[in-house]
């Protein structure tokens, strides 16, 4: 997948073309993965923890990542106006947000505590999860824990944070 996303920024496309690409990329490789993994019966649950906690958000959380810089190409106002710098002052709010909304995960997380890990990182039991919080690339139970999906958009909001920085040292 790395390779492929190389590939595709060598491309030298426009910058919505290189982000459209680059999401079709991180899909398609997440779609290879799922068709495996939802029938694949984990090891021991150490196995399981380590997939959903470790292995998974790698792709996932570029697909969200893209989707974010997408979303950013298609509603930024014109460069140099007073819009356009107070909407990347709220996009750089994101992950403070996020934060803020699962601050107890979110600490959990970012300490390296395990201890909950099988609640968090193991299948889910409770399809009604992952239709609440799940993202639309991702409703399959099988394929999926309950907090998986939050690993995902902390890795691509930290990620987003540094493009976000850079956007508002722009004058």
């Amino acid at each position: 997948m790395l390779e492929d996303l190389q590939h595709c920024k060598r491309k030298q496309l426009i910058w919505v073309e290189e982000i459209e690409c680059c999401f079709q990329i991180c899909v398609k490789y997440w779609r290879q993965v799922r068709e495996r993994i939802v029938h694949y019966e984990f090891n021991n649950c150490k196995e399981e923890i380590e997939f959903f906690k470790m292995v998974k958000p790698l792709f996932t959380s570029r697909i969200e990542y893209y989707n974010l810089l997408y979303h950013a190409e298609l509603f930024e106002p014109e460069q140099g106006t007073e819009g356009c710098k107070k909407f990347w002052q709220r996009e750089a709010q994101r992950l403070d947000k996020l934060k803020e909304e699962h601050e107890s995960f979110y600490d959990y997380y970012k300490s390296g505590c395990t201890c909950d890990d099988s609640l968090y990182f193991t299948r889910t039991q409770n399809v009604a999860d992952i239709f609440l919080e799940g993202r639309v690339y991702d409703m399959d139970s099988r394929a999926s824990s309950s907090h998986d999906h939050l690993v995902a958009s902390i890795m691509a909001l930290e990620e987003y944070m540094k493009y976000v920085e850079g956007k508002l040292k722009v004058p």
